[in-house]
């Protein structure tokens, strides 16, 4: 809704060369209906979780809450957990054979998705928690009204990214000039 904070596309969509191989037109609704799981958990807990898709891969979905309204979730993931490949492996030949696709390709591909350290989780949860946080600072910040959004009907408050609050614009700056750094909300 304020356009000087949309994602680009990579980032709005899960677009991961791996994810794209299960995105097959026969797939891509297993891929969405897993996602669309994750959601309805986070929205309806009101927290974070992680765990395995149908596919193997790990991911951390953390909720964007503003004045206790779920109103997205973010995620980051899409990487095999060091230690857990046996575990992914299996995961793929199940579904697999459920579905009656040859999981030859899919173990293939696996091999070159990024790896994780199982001790880094804490950390990754904890930078998309400091995400979310952000994102609540800039919705409070931006002025937008949480009871405008509902399910499907999003209103723009700022067509033009000038509009947008001077404290907005700073950070986003300042963020894209830091984004390889540690840094946290206060920053």
């Amino acid at each position: 809704d304020v356009p000087a904070m949309k994602l680009d596309e990579g980032h709005q969509f899960h677009l991961c060369e791996y994810c794209q191989l299960a995105k097959k037109p026969d797939w891509s609704r297993d891929c969405t209906r897993n996602k669309v799981a994750v959601n309805r958990l986070v929205v309806r807990r009101k927290a974070g979780l992680n765990g395995l898709c149908h596919l193997g891969l790990f991911d951390i979905a953390e909720p964007l809450i503003i004045r206790d309204r779920v109103l997205g979730v973010f995620y980051y993931g899409s990487v095999v957990v060091k230690g857990q490949e046996k575990r992914a492996a299996m995961r793929i030949r199940r579904y697999c054979g459920r579905m009656g696709y040859d999981p030859a390709p899919y173990l293939k591909s696996l091999k070159d998705v990024p790896r994780i350290d199982p001790e880094t989780i804490p950390l990754h949860r904890q930078a998309l928690r400091t995400v979310a946080r952000l994102a609540q600072f800039f919705f409070d910040a931006s002025g937008v009204r949480p009871d405008l959004y509902k399910i499907r009907a999003l209103r723009y408050p700022y067509m033009d990214p000038q509009d947008v609050p001077y404290i907005v614009r700073e950070a986003i700056a300042y963020i894209t000039a830091h984004l390889q750094e540690p840094f946290i909300v206060k920053d």
